[in-house]
């Protein structure tokens, strides 16, 4: 019996990476910020049309964006509120600086100064002076012809 040496397993190769090209980067990325359509973003990036539209048919690409609207979603609110900072901030309008300070002042639990304005309404009632006494006394003069 001859022995035969075993024999060589094929290395298997991983499957390429998924690869999105820099021209898609900038349109769904222009798309997922803006919310306008591939199109439309294919455009504004100068990319052609039928290649963004090739490309998102494409599944790790439609997944990039996805991720990327979600990840716009669940920090919506920081986002606007670090705007709203950098807005109070930067403004050159007084009175832009200063309701958007406001604003994150109540936001933070802090509650503006408010003007307030009262009114005082005094209801003066006179009963009469009293002298003490438990019975009038008549002070009205009697006629002389009845006496």
């Amino acid at each position: 019996m001859t022995h035969k040496p075993p024999a060589k397993q094929k290395r298997t190769r991983k499957p390429p990476k998924p690869r999105i090209s820099a021209e898609m980067k900038a349109v769904i990325t222009h798309m997922a910020e803006t919310g306008s359509s591939l199109n439309d973003s294919a455009r504004h990036c100068e990319m052609n049309v039928e290649a963004a539209q090739r490309a998102f048919k494409r599944p790790h690409v439609k997944r990039a964006f996805n991720q990327l609207v979600n990840a716009i979603r669940e920090n919506a609110a920081q986002s606007a509120y670090l705007g709203i900072v950098h807005l109070s901030n930067t403004a050159n309008s007084d009175r832009l600086k200063f309701d958007t300070r406001k604003w994150i002042a109540g936001v933070d639990g802090i509650s503006p100064v408010q003007k307030v304005e009262g009114r005082h309404h005094h209801n003066v009632q006179f009963g009469g002076f009293d002298y003490g006494e438990e019975e009038p006394i008549d002070v009205t003069p009697e006629d002389e012809e009845n006496q």
